[in-house]
């Protein structure tokens, strides 16, 4: 009986652990946010995606002592024409980042460049977090005309910076 006792109580103890944990989790990733967001010059101008010479990264450096992280989104290909590029974040309920580069134009040139999106995010506590990467949605019309929207990401998966303080993604489809 007391075997049972210890083992409900040594369970109770653990749920109650976990659950706290993953509240303050919670919490503290929905204080995060971004800040220094800047963006590089046009580098390869050229008429076809076919040219450009890297794939887009992602470099994530983590920063314990500020409980940040500095982010480098690496050619990342826009049209000749932008006028303005960066990157939104979003903590979803759960706890997931969402980090959506974006670009403004006024205008269409007929080629593509690469920039680099720069930026820092703050008041992130967790070294280990899931991270969804350019998330897209469009609104697909079949042969049969109904539609359906399709959701698709460059990159769905979890970050750890507990071995290593800088992280290089390369999404998929590159």
């Amino acid at each position: 009986m007391k075997k049972v006792l210890f083992y409900l109580l040594g369970t109770l103890v653990l749920i109650l652990c976990s659950c706290s944990s993953g509240d303050s989790f919670l919490a503290q990733m929905g204080q995060t946010s971004l800040r220094n967001v800047w963006h590089s010059d046009c580098q390869y101008h050229t008429l076809t995606r076919n040219t450009i010479p890297e794939p887009t990264r992602l470099r994530l450096t983590y920063h314990e002592d500020t409980q940040s992280i500095s982010g480098e989104y690496l050619d990342y290909r826009v049209n000749c024409a932008y006028t303005d590029a960066g990157m939104k974040i979003e903590v979803k309920d759960n706890g997931t980042i969402l980090l959506n580069p974006w670009v403004e134009t006024d205008n269409t040139a007929n080629c593509i460049c690469n920039v680099n999106i720069y930026f820092t995010i703050e008041n992130i506590t967790a070294q280990r977090f899931r991270l969804v990467l350019n998330q897209c949605t469009a609104v697909i019309m079949d042969e049969d005309g109904t539609t359906h929207e399709e959701t698709w990401t460059d990159y769905d998966g979890f970050v750890s910076f507990k071995e290593r303080n800088t992280i290089l993604i390369t999404p998929s489809g590159e």
